[in-house]
């Protein structure tokens, strides 16, 4: 499966992407369970950082619900307590990635 293949980026070609500070809320569900309130605090074209209500197990698929943009996968690579990081499993197209980033600039 090409998801489970993007997935496999190493820490060093995750940190090459440039990375936006956000506040956007969002949904974010593990497979299989219902959406819980989240906000997503850092995002680039390969993942993102999010807030959310309950821990988000390392290593679990979730799925993220930003705006009007389709359900993206992504696996979480790191946590602490509510805080977590994930990888989309497929990049973000840029100009997905410029609107999202230019929703949160336009609130803020």
């Amino acid at each position: 499966m090409q998801a489970n293949a993007e997935l496999q980026l190493s820490t060093s070609e995750l940190r090459q992407v440039e990375r936006f500070n956000t506040r956007v809320e969002a949904g974010i569900r593990r497979s299989g369970s219902i959406s819980i309130p989240a906000t997503v605090t850092d995002l680039s074209l390969t993942g993102f950082q999010v807030e959310s209500e309950e821990r988000l197990p390392l290593d679990c698929i979730v799925w993220l619900k930003l705006g009007t943009l389709a359900p993206q996968m992504a696996r979480v690579m790191w946590n602490r307590k509510l805080i977590a990081g994930c990888q989309f499993g497929a990049p973000l197209h840029p100009s997905v990635l410029a609107q999202l980033v230019a929703l949160t600039t336009s609130r803020g």
